[in-house]
């Protein structure tokens, strides 16, 4: 009877009990994420901070850091650390502008701190002989030490539409594109490797279509029309019969009803597309290059020496003579060298030419790591999708797209 209940209890716990099913489909993961990798023979610098460079390579490396050439590399005492757990080490109170070189036992690269890029100021927007373009010019103290500076141009619509942007690395452009009946704010920003400097901003008084006599007044809100009144309808009086001789009044003429609001005028014009500049019928969107750093390789060469020994000490000629030779079989050794247990000494009189391997100096633009000679260089990027190469940046091109202004 135990039994039949233990059964009894057992089949009832198990009522309810869903085993979930093996998922029927797996989401794709995304492809090209790095997972694992061996670092070891990796190293990269780049400048983080004024006066420091964070370098990168395997856990638990160590590094040395010099300038690369010139005065200073001569005096001055490389900078030594070790990366930490995450392959990470930082080297500080190094001088902006200046080349340095990262070394480790496997592999080197270069690389220059920078310091802050300065503020950009005086912007000034003038009209150019287009009413959907302006010229832009500010100031900007350029330096060694702030590196590359580009600048970002921006701009930005007062009535909330999308902002046109440039980079460009003068201190001078022509911002294209703008719509002439409305007026922008104008931006510059100058960037480095660094971050941003303060930006230099200036808001247009007029816009261009107002310069160009297109229309009087800025644009505005359209105002709401009055909903329409019904009229209301008077009854007509009754005529009074008036005495002979004196005219009857002519009734006063009705108000002419007001002329129905006419819909406000427009006119299409074509612009480019957010993020790219006029370029006669095309639109153009320009970037600059971008670079990695590769390190070649190539082993010693060596030139033979001598040098003219002399011989000193009891071993010399007179009583004995040091083993420098190889066996001889003869019983006379050749230039005027002795016998001495079956083997020429290779001495003559009392001095020997010895020669040897001395190591070359590095060829020209490479460099002695201790065990080969290095040359780091600058190799441009791939092309970016959709973009071409012009031969001095990457230029996107695109067609003008129609857009409804007042007329």
């Amino acid at each position: 009877m135990k039994r039949i209940l233990v059964a009894a209890l057992t089949s009832t716990l198990l009522v309810g009990v869903t085993t979930p099913a093996l998922a029927s489909t797996v989401e794709p993961s995304s492809t090209g994420v790095v997972i694992a990798e061996d670092t070891r023979g990796q190293l990269t610098a780049t400048p983080t901070a004024p006066g420091t460079i964070s370098v990168t390579t395997a856990p638990r490396t160590k590094v040395s850091v010099f300038p690369t050439q010139g005065t200073r590399a001569k005096t001055f005492s490389p900078r030594k650390g070790t990366t930490n757990a995450r392959g990470v080490v930082t080297f500080t109170g190094l001088r902006n502008g200046v080349a340095y070189t990262v070394l480790t036992t496997t592999a080197s690269t270069t690389v220059t701190p920078l310091a802050a890029t300065g503020d950009a100021s005086a912007l000034r927007v003038t009209t150019t002989g287009s009413n959907s373009s302006v010229r832009l010019t500010w100031a900007h103290r350029e330096s060694v030490q702030q590196g590359p500076v580009r600048f970002v141009v921006e701009a930005i619509p007062s009535n909330g539409t999308a902002k046109i942007i440039d980079t460009v690395s003068s201190r001078s452009t022509t911002l294209k594109g703008l719509d002439p009946s409305v007026r922008y704010t104008l931006r510059v920003t100058p960037t480095n490797a660094l971050g941003e400097g303060r930006a230099t901003s200036a808001r247009m008084n007029r816009s261009l279509g107002e310069i160009a006599g297109l229309v009087t007044t800025a644009p505005q809100a359209p105002v709401e029309q009055p909903l329409p009144v019904k009229p209301v309808v008077v009854p007509e009086p009754m005529p009074t019969v008036q005495p002979q001789g004196n005219p009857v009044p002519a009734p006063a003429a009705a108000p002419a009803a007001p002329a129905a609001p006419q819909a406000p005028r427009t006119r299409t014009i074509y612009v480019c597309p957010d993020g790219f500049s006029a370029s006669g019928d095309l639109c153009t969107q320009t970037r600059a290059y971008t670079y990695r750093t590769e390190t070649s390789t190539q082993p010693y060469t060596y030139r033979t020496e001598s040098r003219v020994e002399q011989c000193s000490g009891p071993d010399c000629p007179g009583s004995e003579y040091r083993n420098f030779g190889t066996d001889w079989s003869g019983t006379t050794c050749p230039n005027g060298g002795t016998m001495h247990s079956g083997a020429c000494m290779g001495w003559s009189g009392s001095t020997k030419t010895v020669s040897y391997q001395v190591k070359n100096a590095p060829p020209s633009g490479w460099s002695d790591n201790g065990s080969t000679y290095t040359q780091t260089s600058q190799v441009k990027d791939a092309l970016p999708e959709g973009f071409s190469d012009n031969g001095s940046a990457w230029v996107k091109t695109a067609a003008k797209v129609a857009k409804e202004v007042p007329a």
